[in-house]
């Protein structure tokens, strides 16, 4: 039995010998295609993270450029209302002229873009002149406002109402008001502009953030007082669910959040930033249009992946037949 074992094993070992090198070539050749596919991985894993970095890098920028706009339609109520406390002073107050009043506030108001309306209160929060006619006879003095500055007619700093439908044409508008103090600085009134971000629709249509783009305005709660672009009315249709605290100062009510707007849809990538009137201005993203050049790179990486593994196996094929013609 032991010669003829003897006779296999050196059988078998020329054939072991004649396989060393197809194994040899096959290996390469898998080695070659693994090779090509980590580089392609790693390629198109970074170049995913680059995307991603620059759509948070320019969503960011976008949501601070719209905030501040915002802040600034804000600084320049403010410095209306401060000319008209001065104004008021000169005129004799809010129980002057009508005719005088109400020139002054339309005038001022022609020069405010984000601004809806101005308005002044007697010192019983009873609005005596308004660019809203029909609020004319109407009252302030419950409101956060009126209360707020009646407790200290000596403070000149700007005090916000959360926002309101405007009684005119329903859009959401931000009243902010100011004292308006008699020559010996007793209480005179107050001094109220609307801050309407409709008004700057014009504005946000044309920031171009990319397709699938949407700008919204939030209020401190969170509720949606513009988007665009938006079908029909913003209340009603899906926004991001922000995570908001009204309890935090502006700068902790910014960053980046990806979400769903509705349970069907892609992910948005939504940058969003609060200004020092509470309001959050908010630009968002579909994951999958901020991702679409990346996709047709991945695909087309697939392809040609698939092309190289089948010209390896063509090449693997024709060395094997070579070498074994040899043998």
């Amino acid at each position: 039995m032991e010669p003829a074992s003897y006779a296999v094993g050196e059988t078998d070992r020329p054939r072991a010998r004649s396989q060393r090198p197809l194994i040899a070539v096959a290996l390469s050749l898998a080695l070659v295609f693994a090779c090509v596919a980590g580089l392609a991985a790693v390629s198109l894993l970074t170049h995913r993270q680059s995307i991603e970095a620059e759509a948070r890098r320019s969503l960011s920028g976008l949501a601070h450029l719209l905030s501040q706009q915002l802040s600034t339609e804000a600084d320049s109520a403010a410095a209306a209302l401060e000319q008209l406390a001065a104004y008021s002073r000169r005129s004799g107050g809010p129980s002057s002229s009508g005719e005088a009043w109400i020139q002054t506030l339309s005038t001022a108001l022609a020069g405010l873009s984000g601004v809806g309306s101005l308005t002044v209160t007697d010192s019983d929060g009873n609005v005596t002149f308004s660019t809203l006619t029909e609020t004319m006879g109407g009252s302030y003095a419950t409101s956060g406002i009126f209360s707020e500055l009646a407790a200290n007619p000596m403070n000149d700093r700007l005090v916000a109402d959360p926002p309101m439908r405007s009684p005119v044409d329903g859009r959401w508008v931000l009243p902010v008001g100011r004292t308006n103090r008699t020559t010996s600085g007793g209480l005179d009134g107050v001094l109220i502009a609307t801050i309407a971000p409709a008004r700057l629709t014009a504005f946000y249509r044309s920031v171009d953030a990319g397709p699938g783009a949407i700008v919204w305005v939030l209020s401190p709660a969170g509720e949606v007082l513009l988007r665009e672009p938006s079908a029909g009315n913003p209340m009603q249709e899906p926004w991001p669910s922000l995570p908001l605290d009204p309890s935090k100062p502006a700068a902790e009510n910014t960053g980046i959040h990806l979400a769903q707007l509705d349970a069907s849809g892609s992910p948005f990538l939504t940058a969003y930033e609060t200004n020092d009137t509470g309001l959050t201005i908010a630009v968002s993203r579909p994951e999958s249009e901020i991702f679409a050049p990346w996709r047709k790179e991945f695909a087309a990486a697939l392809v040609g992946m698939g092309i190289l593994g089948l010209a390896l196996l063509a090449i693997d094929f024709g060395l094997v037949r070579t070498l074994r013609r040899k043998a």
